[in-house]
């Protein structure tokens, strides 16, 4: 059976940016197991303040999406993306040469920064009451990213404040969840990691 877990908003840990210029607010990872510095995917949500450049992941992917404020352009190696605005996820490479244009005020947004052996998907939808079933042996999380969320399991009903997360644990066995007292003005993202099978 899945273990559940709520991460709030104060058990987030603050770290620099690589390159220095601003802060990200660490949620979970799962770290090397030779080198506990290192990570093998990473969830985060950092400030954006101003426009400017990416650190570097070499070796990553990277899926990012806007919580809050306003939008934002990415140039990625020199081919720039459409107008970001909040719940759209898009992915590109931890080591392009990646550059930040805000389209509006600062904003906060979601990342994920993972490596092989995993794969990621990032989702976000308005609640549903229709079941969410999670694939056995894949992590996943649901964050609240505008307002209040109510996931019911098999067991218990989780109330997700903005921003929290529930995290799932992996099983041998498909687990299904369903949200309940859907809002139509909130949003949730489902995050689902699962290890590549070669």
């Amino acid at each position: 059976m899945s273990d559940y877990h709520v991460i709030h908003q104060q058990d987030f840990q603050k770290v620099p940016w690589k390159n220095g210029q601003g802060f990200t607010y660490e949620i979970d990872k799962l770290s090397e197991p030779s080198d506990p510095e290192a990570f093998l995917w990473r969830l985060s949500i950092a400030e954006v303040k101003q426009s400017g450049d990416f650190s570097f992941f070499n070796g990553y992917q990277r899926n990012i999406s806007i919580l809050s404020g306003g939008g934002m352009y990415l140039n990625v190696d020199g081919i720039q993306s459409p107008e970001l605005s909040a719940f759209q996820s898009f992915q590109f490479a931890g080591e392009a040469q990646t550059y930040c244009t805000l389209t509006g005020p600062e904003l906060r947004d979601f990342n994920v920064i993972y490596r092989d052996p995993f794969q990621v998907s990032v989702d976000w939808m308005t609640p549903s009451p229709q079941p969410l079933t999670i694939a056995p042996h894949t992590t996943c999380f649901i964050i609240s990213g505008r307002q209040t969320s109510h996931v019911r399991t098999r067991q218990h009903i989780y109330h997700l404040s903005e921003w929290e997360l529930l995290k799932i644990t992996p099983s041998s066995v498909p687990e299904k969840l369903q949200f309940i007292e859907c809002n139509h003005a909130s949003v949730v993202g489902i995050i689902m990691i699962r290890r590549r099978v070669s």
